[in-house]
């Protein structure tokens, strides 16, 4: 019952705040950054993909539940970090994202700040509903995501190895992925938290490349401002060919997508969105890979945990 209250109430949540803010809500969702919320979501499923490769993993209705509130805090907690990071770049964007609320004046910041608080007390509920380890899994995704943007420690400053942030929350949340299914954290692939932490780190220094003038102007040293423009793109570029290298061990045709995002990342005319897609592409196809390759899932009634049985 508490989990169908809860979904009941997500629902609602989102009903009432179209109605009766539906000026904000068409802020707050058109500004939601979609290519960024799907990668971790699918970092969630790839959790759950890696647990399937160990052996046996039941799904039962909590399995359904877990995920989807495991989601919806995860939106939630992204909202946060989005309104957070847009006030305190309000300067950046100007330049190199002048289609944001604040540049285009559709929100002062005191309201902006109430909705902030909003979305961070949605996040600590519904990822309490998930049980303790996801709601410090999520809440140490918002944290890091908070130092990682604001002051005063704001460690995207710091060039290069900024990104190790944005490795950890993707790490975090294959893990609570991984929880979903009933495995104990401790039993996660050493080899997948090398992989995020060691490869993802350098390849993620792509989403400074659109932001390089704004951060240049205000004295933020990403890779792209201390190196310059097309030196970083080069080697950002050769990032993603070593990790998708390495992915290509699992499943050969990663490397194709490796060489395909070096000539989107150091094209003249560089496009984030298509980077996106198609790192976003390559994902699913390796997610579904490892769901292909897990070696048993057994489903259980929603109702009971009572496994499906035929008897005559």
């Amino acid at each position: 019952m508490t989990y169908i209250i809860s979904l009941t109430l997500l629902i609602l949540f989102w009903l009432f705040f179209f109605i009766f803010d539906r000026k904000m809500a068409k802020i707050i969702v058109a500004d939601i950054r979609l290519t960024r919320m799907l990668h971790y979501i699918l970092a969630i499923l790839f959790g759950v993909a890696f647990a399937g490769n160990r052996g046996t993993i039941f799904v039962n209705g909590e399995t359904y539940y877990l995920f989807i509130f495991s989601c919806a805090s995860l939106v939630f907690a992204i909202i946060f970090s989005i309104i957070t990071n847009n006030i305190e770049d309000i300067e950046i964007d100007k330049i190199s994202n002048p289609e944001r609320p604040l540049p285009m004046g559709l929100i002062d910041i005191k309201t902006y700040k109430k909705y902030a608080i909003l979305f961070l007390v949605l996040t600590l509920i519904f990822s309490y509903i998930c049980g303790m380890l996801i709601f410090i899994l999520i809440n140490a995704f918002t944290l890091i995501y908070y130092v990682y943007s604001m002051p005063p420690l704001k460690i995207k400053r710091v060039p290069f190895f900024s990104k190790f942030c944005i490795s950890l929350n993707t790490l975090l949340m294959s893990l609570a992925g991984f929880s979903i299914v009933n495995c104990e954290i401790t039993a996660f692939p050493l080899k997948y938290v090398m992989f995020y932490l060691i490869l993802l780190t350098p390849a993620i220094n792509f989403i400074d490349i659109k932001d390089y003038e704004g951060d240049k102007k205000n004295g933020i040293k990403t890779l792209p401002v201390v190196m310059g423009l097309r030196a970083s793109k080069i080697l950002t570029g050769l990032f993603f060919i070593i990790a998708y290298s390495v992915a290509s061990i699992e499943f050969a045709p990663a490397a194709i997508g490796g060489i395909i995002l070096f000539f989107l990342i150091t094209r003249k005319n560089y496009r984030e969105d298509y980077v996106f897609y198609v790192y976003l592409t390559g994902l699913t196809i390796l997610l579904i890979n490892y769901f292909m390759q897990c070696k048993d899932i057994i489903f259980f009634q929603l109702h009971s945990v009572e496994p499906f049985l035929f008897v005559d």
